[in-house]
């Protein structure tokens, strides 16, 4: 493969990647892969450009809309340090082992509603950390899933109109003095949970009647 190019295109036919060796100085057009889909291209000697990305040195940048990295099913993003400026990550269900993780600026965890059905309550800890919930009911059954240790999940409870609604707290949910609370009973009223799980144990606490 010649490694010196200008306005060019280099092209293959076969399924596999294409593979350019050694380096390549020029200006080259379209680089083309897997049955002839263009791949990219590279704007100069030391940039690459797919679509509205740009890989430059040691920056990923886009000219318009968002950077997506997808891995195949059962892949993953390995990062071995996190400097985020300016910036959001959305979407993200998991990122471990990254070292540091510096963040300027807000950093936030989306919202989500969840209600109970039957007397039973559960959250699904692997979509968020803060959870809304108008309880229309009284909850029997509270089960949160998908719990890492050492994760806190805040929960936002809201008495319905009728009000009087109670909980009934997992076992292993640990309190301030051992003493589980109540609920606030008014109509509208609102408490908020606050639980960090440790191990197999939860560290509760419940902030009352916020108004």
């Amino acid at each position: 493969m010649p490694t010196n190019l200008t306005n060019e295109t280099i092209s293959s036919t076969y399924t596999q990647l294409l593979h350019v060796d050694g380096g390549i100085t020029g200006a080259l057009k379209t680089i083309y892969s897997g049955n002839g889909v263009a791949t990219g291209c590279l704007v100069s000697s030391s940039s690459f450009r797919s679509g509205n990305v740009i890989l430059s040195g040691n920056t990923i940048s886009t000219s318009t809309g968002d950077i997506n990295i997808t891995p195949t099913a059962g892949g993953k993003v390995t990062i071995a340090n996190i400097d985020i400026t300016g910036g959001i990550i959305d979407g993200v269900s998991e990122i471990t082992d990254v070292g540091t993780i510096s963040v300027e600026g807000g950093a936030y965890t989306k919202v989500e509603s969840a209600s109970s059905s039957s007397g039973t309550l559960t959250l699904d800890c692997d979509t968020s950390n803060v959870f809304t919930v108008t309880l229309t009911e009284n909850v029997s059954s509270f089960v949160l899933n998908n719990i890492g240790s050492g994760q806190t999940v805040n929960v936002l409870l809201t008495q319905d109109g009728t009000g009087s609604r109670t909980m009934s707290w997992p076992a292993s949910f640990k309190w301030p003095s051992g003493s589980a609370p109540s609920l606030s009973t008014g109509a509208g009223e609102v408490d908020l949970l606050t639980a960090t799980r440790i191990g197999s144990s939860w560290y509760a606490t419940l902030i009352k009647d916020f108004s």
